[in-house]
């Protein structure tokens, strides 16, 4: 069990590391661009607008509350963490997508010496409809699952155990978000692949716990969606590729 789980969040930086080689930095640098995009404009709104918000949730608390304000505010300051670490990991991989999947493709073929077709910039352009409706599709998956989650912070009763559950919620998402590109470059379908992923359920959650906690923390937050790519490739390469993954 423990084993799965390090072993998952090592394969984030192997993945980290992999993006600096030739033949992978060039399509590592599309995405840490749109990442840095993402999150200069989320600090601009989180400037303007989040800290009024923070001022007004703290006339509606009720009065019962007003003891526990300080844990709360803890609380609500983790839970923004996490909830934008993990929303603008979401928008710059989408924003990204398109440059993802031949950044799976290189990385498979450095490690492996073997992986799908080279992409050029022609069939990419060709490509990109067709990309960005299988990311309408996952994102319509992730919305499905994170509403019921996203109410555990409404919940007087639930906001406790809300930081935790997304946490883990948003691990397994990254998981599947980031093992989505390897997978579909060779060919399996999105139900195939979380199938797979299931398999390893510990390994695939401790490699996105670890790409969620890296997406809180400033400057390396900028490298989660390419090193997500590459290390789910690694992934892909050395336990997925095998229908059997065990």
């Amino acid at each position: 069990m423990l084993t799965d789980l390090i072993r998952g969040a090592l394969y984030f930086w192997r993945g980290l590391s992999l993006i600096r080689k030739k033949g992978v930095r060039g399509w590592a640098a599309l995405p840490i661009f749109l990442t840095l995009l993402v999150y200069g404009l989320g600090v601009w709104a989180g400037i303007t607008y989040i800290e009024p918000l923070a001022e007004r949730a703290e006339d509606w608390l009720p009065s019962w509350l007003s003891a526990a304000t300080y844990l709360l505010w803890i609380l609500f300051g983790v839970s923004i963490l996490l909830l934008f670490g993990f929303g603008f990991v979401v928008v710059a991989s989408l924003l990204a997508s398109p440059f993802n999947g031949p950044l799976a493709e290189s990385v498979e073929r450095t490690v492996s010496g073997e992986g799908p077709p080279e992409v050029s910039w022609g069939r990419l352009v060709l490509r990109t409809p067709l990309i960005l409706w299988e990311e309408t599709k996952k994102l319509l998956y992730y919305l499905a699952w994170a509403v019921p989650f996203l109410v555990l912070f409404v919940v007087p009763f639930t906001i406790p155990a809300a930081p935790v559950l997304w946490f883990l919620f948003t691990a397994w998402m990254l998981a599947v978000e980031f093992s989505d590109y390897p997978m579909d470059n060779n060919g399996l379908l999105f139900r195939e692949m979380r199938t797979r992923l299931k398999r390893r359920r510990l390994l695939a959650v401790g490699f996105g716990a670890m790409a969620a906690f890296v997406s809180t923390v400033p400057v390396l937050n900028l490298f989660v969606v390419p090193a997500g790519v590459a290390g789910a490739t690694l992934m892909w390469v050395e336990v997925f590729r095998s229908p059997d993954a065990r």
